[in-house]
């Protein structure tokens, strides 16, 4: 039973608010949170990188990315407390500690771990026993489930890459959520098309805008590969209208042909700007 059940209020009416009024979120998940917990109104800054809940980004303004923060932007918010997750980001927590800013840095690695931030973030601004009782009632429900199910006969065997160069493959709670699938009784294609493929999607849209850029950028295999000059493609194109230009001062033609090179990297990037963010981040963000 909560001590405030027990023994009334934990915290008296008549007793002020002590907790932070003025909190930065460097990542996306302490957001999500607080404003699952109905806290949102403590939040004065959040991550670059935040696309939930989507009303954040247009209510909270932006002041990190995920390794690098503009600190100035942070203590003009006058924040009483930042917090930060893994050693990622022990650089912004130090230099904001020397600024005698609070800082709070989570580690989460797991589900588990998930839930138990959960319940630490509540409890930092005053919302712990609304924290554990949703924490409680997620484990009753996914222990509600697990009994429900025949016992896991075949352990799934799949590989989870987040990130090619440095490679990066999904940890504990990738294979965590992989698992569970597999007790509630879906198949392997069932787990690979509902869990691995939507984990996947943002790194996958990533990968696959990357590889856009390099082949719209390729000069040496066209090089090879074409002889003629009427078949040029938009990257040999330049670079001969490029050489041209050491002999006449054609510079209208020259912009407007460097115009054409990038407009075409600017739309796809404002498209997929989300799932690019989200793509770079997912493992670091979750854990």
């Amino acid at each position: 039973m909560p001590v405030a059940a027990a023994h009334g209020p934990l915290y008296p009416a008549s007793m002020p608010d002590r907790f932070p009024k003025r909190i930065v979120c460097l990542t996306e998940e302490t957001t999500e949170t607080l404003y699952l917990l109905g806290e949102d109104e403590r939040i004065v800054g959040i991550s670059g990188f935040t696309v939930r809940p989507p009303r954040a980004r247009r209510e909270k303004p932006r002041v990190s990315a995920f390794t690098s923060a503009k600190i100035d932007k942070i203590l003009a918010l006058d924040p009483d407390l930042v917090l930060g997750f893994s050693d990622l980001q022990a650089d912004i927590a130090a230099e904001l500690i020397r600024c005698g800013i609070e800082v709070h840095v989570f580690n989460q690695r797991s589900v588990d771990e998930i839930l138990g931030m959960i319940v630490q973030l509540g409890s930092l601004v005053g919302a712990g026993t609304k924290a554990m009782d949703w924490v409680t009632g997620w484990e009753r429900r996914a222990s509600e489930i697990r009994r429900a199910l025949p016992p896991l006969e075949e352990r799934p065997r799949d590989y989870f890459e987040e990130w090619d160069d440095p490679l990066i493959s999904g940890i504990t709670w990738v294979s965590e959520l992989i698992e569970a699938a597999v007790i509630d009784g879906a198949t392997h294609y069932q787990t690979f098309f509902k869990i691995v493929i939507p984990l996947s999607k943002n790194g996958l849209v990533s990968m696959g805008i990357f590889n856009f850029l390099g082949q719209w950028n390729q000069y040496i295999l066209p090089l090879v590969l074409l002889t003629s000059s009427r078949k040029y493609v938009l990257s040999q194109g330049l670079a001969f209208l490029a050489h041209q230009q050491r002999y006449q001062s054609d510079w209208s033609g020259l912009f407007a042909a460097i115009a054409i090179v990038m407009l075409p990297t600017l739309i796809v990037y404002i498209i997929f700007q989300n799932q690019i963010q989200q793509g770079l981040t997912i493992g670091a963000l979750k854990g």
